[in-house]
Formats: structure tokens, C-alpha cells, sequence
């Protein structure tokens, strides 16, 4: 959320007795520790190992550059904010091959697919990983700052306010009252992922999430938001630290998502999502879209 394929390799016994009577105990330990050395890393604190499986069989250069963004990444999650959460001291890594299912971090373990490719979103699951997760306790700011992290400090970063603004051009925005209530959000940042228009639906809403973490953060900054993080019930924890309900900063976030240029035609049609709107609005329900109670 492994195994290397092992090349099959030909030794007659005599080379295999003398390679064990050239080695000695001390060589053979190096050997070992070396081994484990190319498939961990130990974070600068030592408090976290990260272990890699590397299904995908990167090369080399790729599993090194993997590494280095393990070591970037959890220094840039840990000093960002104080959760108050503690990660395991043992986190796997799995690199997988090209397939359609979504990466996913999970409490002890970090899903990377299309790892062979290298559009995974590292820092995103990351952040779940290292700052704690509960699907319980808000989605919203979970995927929000895991969205955030992402466009700040990965490789795939997304124009969120310009996708929100495309959202609302094809009246395909969720009100930020739904993704909010605990009732209601896991239909929209869990779907079932066994058709295209359910697809789209998770990717607005993370999208949108993405889109209002960004504003808390840089009009309110992290100490606030922090305090909402993986909070429930977390309409009510938002009226608390922020002093306003849902629909007021709803209101603010939105007039500052207006602010930011349209996509282009050109632009659009850079993401394949954005293209999937059409088709699903006319599959999905648009009890989805309506404004909740």
C-alpha cells in the first residue's frame, strides 16, 4: 500500500565455496548492512525509518531520488506543524508499477503508484502518514493540507483556485457545506472508484479542499489551522477557532478563488479531469452539488 524480481544466477559449487571461505564474518556483515542501507532511510532525527519495497523496479537513480524526497519531504511536513501526533518509528514505502488505483498513506505505510513513471504524489500521502489521519475527523482539512503541501513543496503541483473557478463555469462545484459534514463527505472523497464519473467527483472535491486549506493558511496561518486539523465535528470546530460558520468562509474563500485568472482553453485541456466534467454531471446526481442543509 513487493518483492524485487530475482534474476536467476549461476554458480558452480566450487565458486561458491571459495567466495565462503574469502569472506569473512566482518565482510559479511558490512555486506548485509549495506544491503539494508540501499532500501531504508533513516530520517536526520533518527526518529522515523522509511522502508522501501520497490515493486515497480526503479533503477538506481530513480529508488536515490525517491530517497532524497523522503528525506526532504519529512523534514518539510515535521517543521511545518505540531500535530501533537507521533508517526511510527517504521514506515514502508511501496513503489508500485503504472495501475489505475490512487496512491495512499497510510498510518505505517506510504502506497506510491505509478511510481515508474514518477507522477506519484509523495508529499501529499506524506503528510497524511506523518501528521495523523482519521476518516472520521474532517476530510476537509486532511486533503486540504495534504493538497497544500503538495503544491508547495512536490512535483505535481495543481492550479486549485483555477480549477475552483472552472468548477463553478460548469456548475460542477460542491458546496463547501457538504465536504464538511461528517455525514455526507465520505460520498464525496470516497466514492467508489469503479466509474469514471465517481473519479471526478473525488478529484473536485480534493481539489476544492486543496483550494480552502490554501486560504485558511494564508489569511489565518497555521496555528489556526492547525487547531481544526483532524478536528470533529469540524463545522463546529471552525465557527470556534475562526470565529465564523462554514457559509462565511465560504464566502471569503470564494471571493478570493474569484480573484484568480480563468484557465484558458489551452490550460484546460492540459488536464484530462477537467475534460471528464461534462460526461459526469450527467451521470452523478445533482442532489451532489445541492447546497446542504
Amino acid at each position: 500500500m513487493f518483492l524485487r524480481a530475482r534474476k536467476a544466477l549461476m554458480i558452480s559449487t566450487s565458486a561458491l565455496l571459495l567466495l565462503g571461505a574469502c569472506s569473512s564474518p566482518e565482510a559479511t556483515t558490512k555486506k548485509k548492512e549495506s544491503k539494508i542501507d540501499q532500501n531504508t532511510v533513516v530520517t536526520d532525527d533518527q526518529k522515523v525509518t522509511f522502508k522501501l519495497v520497490n515493486r515497480a523496479h526503479l533503477s538506481t537513480k530513480q529508488v536515490d531520488n525517491v530517497k532524497k524526497k523522503l528525506h526532504e519531504g519529512y523534514n518539510v511536513i515535521r517543521h511545518f506543524t505540531d500535530t501533537g501526533y507521533t508517526p511510527p518509528a517504521n514506515i514502508m514505502v511501496m513503489l508500485n508499477p503504472d495501475s489505475n488505483n490512487p496512491s495512499f498513506g497510510g498510518k505505517n505505510f506510504i502506497r506510491l503508484e505509478n511510481a515508474d513513471r514518477g507522477t506519484y504524489e509523495l508529499i501529499h500521502e506524506m503528510t497524511h502518514t506523518l501528521l495523523s489521519y482519521d476518516d472520521d475527523k474532517g476530510y476537509v482539512t486532511q486533503e486540504g493540507l495534504a493538497t497544500y503541501m503538495e503544491n508547495q513543496y512536490g512535483d505535481l503541483k495543481l492550479s486549485v483556485d483555477q480549477f475552483v473557478r472552472y468548477f463553478i463555469k460548469m456548475h460542477a462545484r460542491v458546496p463547501l457545506s457538504r465536504l464538511t459534514d461528517e455525514k455526507v463527505a465520505s460520498s464525496y472523497f470516497r466514492p467508489l472508484l469503479d466509474a469514471p464519473e465517481n473519479v471526478t467527483l473525488r478529484q473536485i472535491s480534493y481539489v476544492e479542499a486543496g483550494s480552502f486549506a490554501t486560504y485558511l493558511l494564508d489569511v489565518y496561518g497555521r496555528e489556526k489551522f492547525t487547531r481544526v486539523y483532524n478536528q470533529s465535528p469540524l463545522n463546529e470546530k471552525l465557527k470556534d477557532v475562526y470565529g465564523k460558520d462554514v457559509a462565511q468562509l465560504e464566502n471569503e474563500w470564494l471571493a478570493e478563488v474569484a480573484k484568480t485568472p480563468e484557465l484558458t482553453e489551452e490550460e484546460a485541456d492540459r488536464y484530462p479531469f477537467l475534460q471528464n466534467i461534462p460526461s459526469s454531471l450527467q451521470k452523478l446526481d445533482p442532489e451532489l452539488f445541492a447546497k446542504g442543509r
